[in-house]
């Protein structure tokens, strides 16, 4: 899964000596997509394989089903990812470069909002990441996440009719990062690899997913009324 880190909240390891226990890393970032909810929540499962993304090689779904309780969209899925990763990085964990990651997600009809869970698979002994998703309309339910000033009445997606109109989507993220396998003078070299990793992805994530919301959009438009 991507990591749009647009701007975040980090704690950094503060540790006295080798074997001294640190505290995870941990990023929180935000984005209004100026398109409605059910645009952007079909681009998510649009966006591989991406020829922006070309670090993505795969994904298999391996369970889905609809909640008869909730009504809900559940979803797991198993993301194989393969990256160039440094010499000294392979040292350290051992790693050719693929890795792989199960995702869970819920999407939520009734509510509009779609939740994702990602976690690292591969080496979760040594390290562990979290990342959690959230989509959902701007201001459809309290406690936005969005800085007040972003919140304009402008972004609001107009369709040809008054009654048409529908709010952009609020994207949430927060990431969990933690080498706690490894003695610190080695996680620190292992968490800010992979920091780079999440803003390099990042930029060429971003590309590749408004790339698909937009052709989305065009189809939405070519839709006879």
């Amino acid at each position: 899964s991507e990591f749009f880190i647009f701007f975040f909240d980090s704690i950094e390891i503060q540790a006295a000596n080798p074997f001294q226990p640190h505290r995870m890393k941990f990023y929180e970032t935000s984005h209004l997509f100026n398109s409605p909810w059910d645009a952007v929540t079909l681009a998510c499962w649009r966006k591989y394989p991406n020829d922006k993304t070309p670090h993505v090689k795969h994904v298999e779904i391996l369970n889905r089903r609809v909640n008869p309780t909730t009504g809900c969209l559940e979803t797991e899925r198993l993301i194989m990812v393969a990256q160039n990763v440094p010499s000294l990085i392979k040292r350290i964990l051992g790693t050719s470069g693929e890795s792989f990651a199960l995702e869970f997600s819920t999407v939520d009809p009734q509510t509009q909002q779609m939740s994702l869970t990602t976690v690292n698979l591969t080496l979760n002994n040594l390290i562990k990441v979290i990342e959690r998703i959230e989509y959902r309309p701007l201001l459809a339910i309290p406690g936005s996440k969005i800085p007040q000033q972003q919140q304009q009445p402008d972004l609001l997606w107009q369709g040809e009719q008054k009654e048409q109109q529908q709010l952009p989507t609020e994207f949430y993220q927060s990431v969990q990062l933690s080498a706690e396998g490894l003695i610190s003078r080695f996680s620190s070299i292992v968490e800010e690899y992979s920091l780079n990793t999440f803003k390099n992805n990042a930029i060429i994530g971003k590309l590749g997913f408004e790339q698909v919301l937009n052709a989305i959009m065009l189809e939405k438009q070519s839709l006879p009324n």
